[in-house]
């Protein structure tokens, strides 16, 4: 049913079937388009919430589409590229986490229910042979939409324990006997979490996920994936006090970024 309903916005494009040595093709890459929109120019006025809600709506309900596809209960087995493709197209272009901040004037519980929807179709992609970074990749941006939901759609440690889960997943997917590319898949995952936190630390309710065992086990899972990545150093200046611990921020020394992790710091 899914691609029947990407067929109906592009009645000229079908879902390849994967083929042993087949490549990427435009056809494809076209398919995958749908799933983001250009954005409107910051000097244009702002958008009739209609039209917002008909571009959301569109947006969601292609991810959906797609997801379904892709997903193991799907009868056509998608190439490992086909998923890299999804995956960069998520993060890199226009797609729905780009338009949320501007449907501002849409009711929240609209929003909410467009937003877990594509969470769950998401989260509904299989790991295949070589797929584990890519898969992880379109996880990770199923769970920041989660955390554009409002208030109490999402509670904190269900959320923590969602990421954490998620990123043992990859990494038992996607072990390596190699030390540079552990450091490289460790470092896709330290990414991950950096742009996981920005986006938690911008919730109204964001005390609520920054406190609490269910946070502190991630930002130890943090620190976990950061010592395989490199050699660190601790920076004095401290990012969050916590009852018997404290965050401050760690620099990675092949990195050019600050992440924060938690200090292995315990009080009284």
């Amino acid at each position: 049913m899914h691609c029947r309903l990407v067929a109906l916005v592009r009645p000229d494009l079908t879902l390849p079937i994967s083929r042993r040595n087949s490549q990427l093709s435009p056809r494809l890459r076209d398919v995958i388009t749908i799933i983001s929109l250009p954005l409107p120019s910051q000097s244009s006025n702002p958008l009739d919430p209609t039209l917002l809600l008909l571009i959301s709506t569109y947006l969601s309900h292609g991810l959906v589409a797609l997801s379904h596809c892709f997903s193991s209960s799907s009868p056509k087995h998608t190439l490992r590229e086909t998923l890299v493709l999804y995956s960069q197209t998520l993060h890199d272009s226009p797609s729905l986490l780009r338009w949320i901040p501007l449907c501002t004037q849409l009711p929240t519980k609209q929003c909410d229910v467009l937003l877990t929807r594509v969470y769950t179709a998401l989260t509904s992609i299989s790991n295949q042979e070589g797929t584990a970074e890519a898969v992880f990749r379109i996880r990770s941006y199923a769970l920041m939409c989660l955390l554009h939901t409002s208030g109490s759609t999402i509670g904190s440690k269900t959320f923590w324990d969602q990421v954490i889960k998620t990123a043992s997943s990859f990494a038992k997917s996607a072990g390596s006997n190699d030390k540079e590319e552990e450091r490289r898949l460790c470092r896709v995952v330290t990414s991950a979490f950096s742009e996981i936190l920005a986006l938690v630390e911008e919730r109204g309710n964001r005390d609520e996920f920054l406190h609490g065992m269910p946070f502190i086990s991630f930002c130890d899972a943090w620190i976990s994936y950061s010592k395989s990545v490199s050699s660190y150093q601790y920076v004095s200046m401290p990012h969050l006090i916590f009852p018997g611990r404290r965050c401050c921020c760690v620099k990675q020394g092949d990195c050019t970024d600050s992440i924060i992790v938690l200090d292995v710091f315990r009080g009284p």
